[in-house]
Parts: structure tokens; C-alpha cells; sequence
């Protein structure tokens, strides 16, 4: 079940074209479990690492909804663009922060186990009662985060 919830944030990272773009300077990662202590520590995240190579780090930080309400997770969300990431795309359900042209935080809240992206593409869940946070960076760009 963890691997499918894994497999299909990777596909959503996908489908956002988190593709290389030329190298740049200024690359440096900020720390999966910094992100993961400044922002959740206090509502008990799970972290899966899912991908882990030089340069290119992805994973999943899974929280129940139950333990995170909406209105902390926008508390959250403020506190993220305050921290100095950008706001690249927000709707009801998914949001979409970079930090440089290098790394992404991608919050979802599922409420259906099919859900649609601003492009109509299907997003699947087979948990709907946690938070998926995914966690992108790329030494090399992320497209999304391109403007």
C-alpha cells in the first residue's frame, strides 16, 4: 500500500514535468528532514525515501488528516512561502512551492481515490485520510519550478 501511495506521488511529480534543465549555480539542496522538522515534525510524518543519487533526491512524507487539520496545514503553507519558496500553483486540493529552480514541496489532500490535476490528468490514491507531501530537488532544475 506505502509502495503504491509512493509510486503514484511519483507519478504526479511526473505529469508536473519535473524534468532536468541546464545546470546551474546556487544548487544546493535544503535537507529532506530539515523540511520535515521545521514544517511537520509535530504531527507525526512517516518519510519514504524513493529516490536517492547524487543530485536528484525525491520522497513522500505521509501525515493523517486527522492529525493535521486544514487550517494548521495553511498556517504551514504561509509559513513556507515566508520562509522564501514560491507559490507556483494552488487549487482546492494540491499546492506547489519552490525554492530556487531546484527543489519542490507538493502538497496534496486527496478527498476522492481519483482526483484531477489543473490539466485533467487522474491523480490515484489508495489512502485518502493522509497528506501527501512530496519532496523534489534536482542539482540540475526542476522545469516546474521555471518561470
Amino acid at each position: 500500500m506505502k509502495k503504491f501511495i509512493k509510486i503514484n506521488l511519483l507519478l504526479v511529480l511526473v505529469l508536473f514535468a519535473l524534468s532536468c534543465t541546464s545546470e546551474r549555480d546556487n544548487s544546493k539542496i535544503v535537507d529532506f528532514e530539515d523540511i520535515i522538522s521545521k514544517y511537520f515534525k509535530s504531527y507525526g510524518p512517516v518519510f519514504e525515501s524513493s529516490i536517492r543519487h547524487s543530485g536528484n533526491h525525491a520522497g513522500t512524507i505521509l501525515i493523517d488528516k486527522k492529525k493535521l487539520s486544514k487550517i494548521e496545514m495553511n498556517d504551514i503553507k504561509n509559513k513556507i512561502k515566508s520562509d522564501g519558496w514560491g507559490e507556483i500553483e494552488n487549487s482546492e486540493n494540491y499546492s506547489l512551492y519552490c525554492l530556487s529552480h531546484y527543489q519542490l514541496i507538493g502538497i496534496l489532500y486527496p478527498n476522492d481515490l481519483i482526483e484531477r490535476n489543473k490539466k485533467g490528468e487522474e491523480i490515484t490514491y489508495e489512502d485518502i485520510n493522509s497528506w501527501n507531501i512530496g519532496l523534489y530537488y534536482n542539482k540540475n532544475g526542476v522545469n516546474s519550478c521555471e518561470r
